[in-house]
């Protein structure tokens, strides 16, 4: 090792610690990764050091490297300091405490937080936030009650800190990617972000609040620079995993969304404003949401095993969870009067209830062999439709709980999506075998071919009001839209989410579709044949707009301009580029962009912290190109 490199990795060693000379070079062995591993902080007023190593506390005076010891815990395992250096957490048997450094005193009780690898105490020593990089989540715990305020799935978390004003906490994962998240909800309000290569084994806010800095194990240190979040934090509604359900309101006019992240969010559909949210009480994700017909309410079925009837106004729970199933409930509908509700289970079971009461009128139903993904009220009330894992689709009576039909057999792979037509006469099957079907609810039998154009496993179905179209959503990350009569796709595949579309579902005038993703966001698609949302959002450069209301510009002159090229099929490549109808090349698009990214069909991007439109009636493409530029 050379002298420099030497001196470089001794710099935060002030003295040898007294009487304990084998630990004269702990902190190279920590920077070298040694699992020794102590932590030091500067005290409030930055005249002393305050070391941890082994279980015992020493005040360090930085000028002179003399070391004071200060006290010391027996079985205490002292890990994280505050950002003042105030506090101290310490770790025993899966249990953490918070001492105060001045005193040496204890003032928490110890608590049981399971199994971290990493953690970090706010500035006022009243919570900590700690990371598993076993089951990727992270969660912020109060202190003094040990009580679970904030828990998110993240990327398996492998270093946390909390911002000087304790307001956020920012996180660093074994994928090497960044984020910085509200303290009190949970919230992501910047990021994530993948710069780094290898895991992010240490990172810190500035004095300021205002930066960020990573060290990772790809060799690097990163600097952020958080720009407007300063400013912004908490005015962001998004979800921050995955959208599992939408479903629009019977009106029209608003949405509501189910996420991996366990809340329930209600949104606008003209301004694309959140409106109510985010409904926080399932202890696990939420897989399936709908409105009641008259608006008033949100049923939810989630993971952790209930069903639970939200106020859509006010986001309060109106009665105690809806318990029965013995498994993560997948999905649930309200019958079209609103006097009842049906769920289907992992359990193989399917349960009819009563909103008012919260009893179970009909069920178990049981007759599928495995999960249930996707349970339907047909219009008139009579039948229930049911798909599950089994790969079949059943009709149930709804009124006695009896099989009208035996199981319908033709998938083969699981059935995730059911829904019935508006006539009731028909139902529309989405399955992992990439194909929609339609069946004839009395005879079973197929009333077309099976639609195929996807390219992977067709996760949602939804009729259109007058029973003329069947739009599907996939993992292949797109929406189809098919005519019922011809058995032919008249629209798509739409393109414009990164990640698997997880749930789709027409708006009642039948203009538009709804859709969840994967990639955390919701988008509205313009899908009338006459409507004016094809290529509507093509007009000249790349506009980012913090509330989805990006302005347009004066249309060009000179050479040969986007809308000359017909660009309103313009696609986005998985590398990031943007190619005009003729594949010719237009804009390549940052990675942390793309989510956001309007697509031509696309009539607004929710659930994401700004939406990218592209502007491009003006620009300049081909030979001309260069016309583009006017020099100062």
């Amino acid at each position: 090792m050379s002298e420099s490199s030497y001196y470089a990795l001794q710099v935060i060693r002030v003295g040898n610690i007294p009487g304990e000379e084998q630990d004269s070079a702990l902190y190279v062995e920590v920077k070298l990764g040694n699992a020794l591993d102590p932590s030091v902080a500067f005290t409030p007023d930055g005249k002393r050091v305050i070391a941890v190593a082994k279980g015992k506390i020493y005040i360090i005076d930085p000028e002179n490297g003399k070391f004071e010891f200060a006290w010391y815990e027996p079985d205490i395992d002292f890990r994280e300091f505050s950002p003042d250096g105030k506090y101290v957490l310490g770790y025993k048997n899966g249990k953490i405490g918070i001492w105060d450094t001045g005193t040496g005193k204890r003032v928490s009780a110890m608590f049981d937080i399971g199994g971290v690898y990493s953690h970090a105490v706010s500035p006022d020593g009243k919570r900590v936030v700690t990371g598993n990089i076993n089951d990727g989540t992270m969660s912020i715990w109060n202190i003094d009650s040990g009580r679970l305020i904030a828990e998110v799935h993240s990327s398996y978390v492998r270093s946390v800190a909390f911002s000087p004003d304790g307001r956020r906490v920012v996180s660093g994962s074994r994928h090497g990617t960044i984020a910085v998240w509200d303290a009190d909800s949970g919230q992501v309000i910047w990021g994530p972000f993948e710069e780094h290569t290898s895991w992010v084994r240490s990172i810190i806010f500035t004095p300021d609040g205002k930066r960020v800095i990573s060290g990772s194990v790809d060799g690097t240190i990163r600097i952020w620079d958080l720009g407007s979040t300063e400013i912004t934090s908490g005015a962001f509604e998004v979800h921050t995993i995955w959208v599992s359900s939408v479903a629009f309101s019977h009106d029209g006019k608003r949405i509501v969304s189910g996420s991996g992240d366990k809340t329930i969010r209600i949104w606008d559909v003209d301004t694309s404003k959140h409106l109510s949210g985010p409904l926080e009480g399932h202890t696990n994700y939420v897989a399936s949401v709908a409105f009641s017909p008259d608006g008033k309410h949100v049923v939810s079925g989630s993971f952790d095993s209930t069903i639970r009837i939200w106020d859509a106004d006010n986001g309060k729970l109106i009665l105690d969870p809806f318990k029965g199933h013995n498994g993560p409930v997948l999905s649930v509908a309200f019958s079209t009067d609103g006097k009842r509700i049906v769920s289907g289970s992992d359990d193989k079971t399917i349960r009819i209830w009563d909103p008012d009461s919260g009893k179970v009128i009909l069920g178990p139903l049981k007759a599928h062999r495995k999960y249930i993904n996707s349970v339907s009220f047909a219009p008139d009330g009579k039948r229930i439709a049911s798909g599950s894992d089994d790969n079949t689709l059943c009709i149930w009576d709804a009124d006695n709980g009896k099989l009208v039909l035996n199981p319908l057999e033709g998938h083969t792979h699981s059935v995730y999506s059911v829904v019935f037509s508006p006539d009731s006469k028909r139902v529309a099957s989405g399955s992992a075998d990439k194909t929609v079907r339609i069946w004839n609810v009395d005879s079973g039998e197929l009333v077309l071919d099976p639609f195929e154009a996807h390219t992977a496993g067709v996760t949602s179905v939804t009729f259109s009001s007058d029973g003329k179209h069947v739009a599907s959503g996939s993992v292949d990350r797109t929406i189809c839209v098919w005519d019922t009569d011809s058995c032919e796709l008249v629209l798509g595949p739409l393109e414009g989410h990164t990640a698997a579309v997880l749930s789709v579902m027409f708006s009642p005038d039948g203009r538009h579709v709804v859709s969840g993703s994967w990639d955390k966001t919701i988008r509205i698609w313009d899908v009338n044949s006459d409507g004016v949302g094809v290529g509507t959002h093509v007009e000249a450069a790349l506009s980012t707009s913090w509330d989805t209301d990006a302005g347009s510009r004066d249309q060009g002159t000179g050479p040969t301009t986007c809308r000359e090229s017909s660009l309103s099929d313009w696609t986005l490549h998985d590398d990031g580029w943007v190619k005009g109808g003729r594949g010719e090349l237009l804009i390549w698009i940052p990675e942390d962009m793309r989510t956001t990214l309007w697509s031509p069909r696309t009539a607004a991007v929710m659930s994401c912290r700004f939406s990218t439109r592209l502007d491009l009636l003006s620009s300049p493409v081909g030979k001309g190109w260069s016309g583009g530029y006017r020099p100062k």
